[in-house]
């Protein structure tokens, strides 16, 4: 499903990455990269899932905390998305809370698209990836609890 999502942009998304928190791994992940920008690739998933570009990401939950609490104690309301602009790539970030497990819904796109154009792309499609991974989750947790 990711594969088809980035394809579906035309280019305009690079990747999509769910990261978990209590694991420090990407759990899943648009595999097209490989084809289409091998060191970007390795760089984020390395031989085996995790690349250096990752290995600190876990460190994205305390972002998630910090804002929460920024919006709960100023009536801001929860957070909804991270935008974070580096001088070449977006990463723009949704956590998202599941049964056992906080993630972070990772799109990377270039910064030559238009910042709300990114925006549109990623809203449309989050409701469909959170589905998607409660689905996956779900079967998960069915499966452990089977094996018990």
């Amino acid at each position: 499903m990711f594969d088809d999502i980035v394809k579906e942009t035309n280019g305009q998304l690079q990747a999509i990455i769910i990261f978990d928190f209590s694991e420090g791994l990407p759990i899943f992940y648009s595999k097209q990269l490989k084809d289409t920008d091998p060191k970007l690739n390795y760089t984020l998933f390395g031989d085996n899932d995790i690349g250096v570009a990752l290995e600190n990401f876990e460190n994205l939950k305390q972002v998630s905390k910090a804002l929460d609490s920024f919006g709960k104690t100023t009536k801001s309301g929860s957070l909804q998305y991270c935008i974070f602009m580096l001088t070449n790539r977006y990463l723009m970030v949704y956590f998202m809370k599941l049964p056992d497990i906080t993630v972070a819904i990772c799109f990377i796109a270039l910064t030559d698209v238009p910042i709300d154009r990114l925006v549109d792309l990623c809203e449309n499609k989050i409701d469909q990836i959170k589905d998607e991974l409660n689905n996956k989750i779900n079967k998960k947790l069915k499966l452990s609890i089977y094996a018990l």
